[in-house]
């Protein structure tokens, strides 16, 4: 097994506690109130953003234009005060979120950009 697909069983067999789950229900609780008040898609927008790390990526994979992309993550930043195009703060997110969302965050091998 190579050190990815141990590194995703072991994110995939985590059984977040109470505090984490609660604390991204949080984080996620303005997007969902926006994604309901205005139909988008916002945090479906940030799973995806999350687990592919790229803005193109992104794009391509929500059949979006690239700066309808840019302009959603602006709202997700705006939303919940996390900046989110920060590679470092995304990668912790997605694991964070890979603990509680898993069913957005699976991630096809061919959708990552090397």
């Amino acid at each position: 097994m190579t050190i990815e697909q141990r590194l995703r069983t072991l994110i995939k067999e985590s059984k977040p506690n109470k505090s984490v789950t609660e604390a991204i229900e949080d984080i996620l609780a303005p997007l969902r109130e926006y994604d309901v008040t205005t139909g988008s898609n916002l945090e479906y927008t940030l799973m995806r953003y999350t687990a592919l790390g790229s803005l193109s990526a992104t794009a391509k994979d929500l059949f979006l234009h690239r700066n309808s992309v840019l302009y959603r993550l602006q709202r997700i930043e705006d939303l919940t005060g996390i900046p989110i195009r920060n590679q470092a703060i995304r990668n912790d997110l997605f694991v964070i979120l890979s603990l509680v969302c898993s069913q957005y965050l699976r991630v096809e091998t061919s959708n990552i950009i090397r």
